[in-house]
């Protein structure tokens, strides 16, 4: 396929530049899992958020400007989610990331009591993620997911969630696995785990999920995904199937690199 060759020798010239040493303070100061990867896997994820970065367009919004900080910390934590992934992986269906300096008010479509009537209602978000659209992001809510090390939040992690579930065109908390054997498997746990919540929820039981994970499948899925980059030891302690089978789709066992409990 002849219109690939710009694309490849594109990202060739990218990678042969050394990687800028400004950056590197961007990874380790922001990105704590980066120091958990072994030297190949910090060489990948390097190499992934150059490419990353370049090939998305970057807007700001609300008069807030978008600098390299901004760029290679979102970048980081977009490709740290695919760095286990056995292909490189740039996130096809992300063509636009539009970042807010803090939360930021939308409207969306609700029905009303007449189900032919639709209301407007303008919501306040941090973020949201659409199957071929933009990624929007809340840079504030962006640097206090990634420095809190505690709350088991992280909002570009989250939004990226759903940009892998819309791989097949649906955002259903299913995303395209490697092997088609595995969707039984997954499916079977995952229900399961997300009926649990539901449950947990609605009984004000403890749980190392974000209660915002029982909203529906897709949000249980991002949810998930959060812990388990965040609090991986802790999702494997209190839901060992649940983080089997996220670590596998993702292809690292991060409970065994981190220290919390």
């Amino acid at each position: 396929m002849p219109f690939q060759w710009p694309f490849r020798d594109r990202r060739r010239k990218i990678l042969e530049a050394p990687f800028p040493e400004e950056w590197l303070p961007v990874l380790l100061g922001g990105v704590r899992q980066y120091g958990l990867l072994t030297s190949a896997e910090q060489t990948r994820l390097r190499d992934d958020l150059r490419i990353f970065q370049a090939e998305k367009y970057w807007e700001g919004a609300r008069g807030f400007t978008v600098t390299d900080e901004v760029k290679v910390t979102i970048s980081a934590f977009a490709c740290l989610m695919t760095v286990g992934f056995p292909k490189r992986d740039y996130y096809p269906n992300v063509q636009t990331i539009v970042v807010y300096p803090g939360a930021y008010v939308a409207e969306s479509e609700r029905p009303s009591g007449d189900s032919q009537v639709i209301d407007i209602a303008a919501e306040p978000r941090l973020g949201e993620a659409h199957g071929f659209g933009p990624v929007i992001l809340s840079w504030s809510d962006v640097v206090e997911g990634a420095r809190k090390e505690a709350d088991g939040r992280n909002l570009v992690i989250h939004e990226f969630a759903h940009k892998l579930d819309f791989r097949d065109g649906d955002a259903n908390g299913v995303p395209l696995l490697r092997d088609g054997n595995e969707l039984e498997r997954w499916a079977a746990i995952m229900s399961a785990e997300y009926e649990l919540l539901v449950e947990d929820v609605a009984r004000q039981r403890h749980t190392p999920l974000q209660p915002y994970g029982a909203t529906n499948p897709a949000e249980f899925f991002a949810v998930c995904t959060e812990c388990f980059f965040e609090k991986p030891r802790r999702l494997r302690k209190h839901k060992p199937e649940l983080y089997a089978v996220l670590r596998d789709y993702y292809g690292i066992d991060w409970a065994r690199r981190f220290t919390e409990p």
